[in-house]
């Protein structure tokens, strides 16, 4: 709560920032339905200085970052855990540890993978994951795909911040169900971690996820969404 306060208190200079249209998050997320564009542009552009959006790079920029972790449907998804039980073996310390678990839970045998035994014992006792099913009740979510009970309690404090009421990292896990919740969970992500501050696509890729290998896509999709 004490690194958000601060951040709060930002002064929004540019006024002629545009609006962001219904017409531009079509041609973005161009498989989306036409409810869910228009929930998503209200949305933005209702709490968008709130959340320390000031000029238009910081918007182009942040679509960017969201079509790349997205897609181009907005309907909210959550991780994929549909693992193989080799992948498991090779992807998670917990089943290089526990390899016949990797053979009971992952697809392989003619069965199906078990993603919530997965998420459970992937991210259990982690990224502050401490309760029996927080590994699955925090996996992955949302436009900026936020994995983990410390990540969602961070940004779940400055939603509570900026919404002016009281949001646990329980109730965003549910609201990520929907086209608002998981724009605002990406928004809270923006000013928490000080995306504002960054100057160019990559600096602000780097912000979202360092060591990706999607600079180069990313840097295509600004320039792609900065000419419509």
């Amino acid at each position: 709560m004490e690194q958000v306060g601060p951040i709060l208190m930002l002064v929004h200079k540019n006024k002629k920032m545009k609006k962001l249209t219904e017409d531009k998050v079509q041609h973005i997320f161009r498989k989306s339905d036409p409810h869910d564009i228009e929930t998503f542009t209200e949305t933005f552009n209702r709490y968008s200085e709130s959340f320390g959006f000031e000029t238009d790079f910081h918007v182009n920029a942040f679509l960017a970052q969201l079509e790349e972790e997205q897609g181009i449907d907005l309907k909210p998804k959550r991780e994929n855990l549909n693992y193989s039980c080799k992948a498991l073996k090779a992807l998670f310390g917990y089943y290089k540890k526990h390899p016949k678990e990797a053979t009971e839970d992952g697809r392989c045998n003619g069965h199906k993978a078990n993603q919530k035994n997965i998420a459970n014992k992937a991210y259990g006792g982690r990224i502050g994951n401490k309760n029996p099913n927080d590994g699955w009740t925090f996996r992955g979510a949302g436009y900026i795909q936020l994995t983990g009970r410390d990540n969602y309690e961070q940004i779940s404090n400055t939603l509570t911040l900026v919404l002016n009421h009281p949001i646990t990292p329980e109730d965003l896990a549910i609201d990520m169900e929907t086209v608002e919740g998981s724009l605002l969970s990406a928004m809270g992500f923006f000013l928490t971690h000080k995306l504002y501050k960054a100057k160019t696509i990559d600096e602000m890729t780097a912000l979202v996820n360092k060591h990706t290998k999607s600079y180069k896509q990313r840097k295509k999709h600004y320039k792609y969404i900065v000419s419509l």
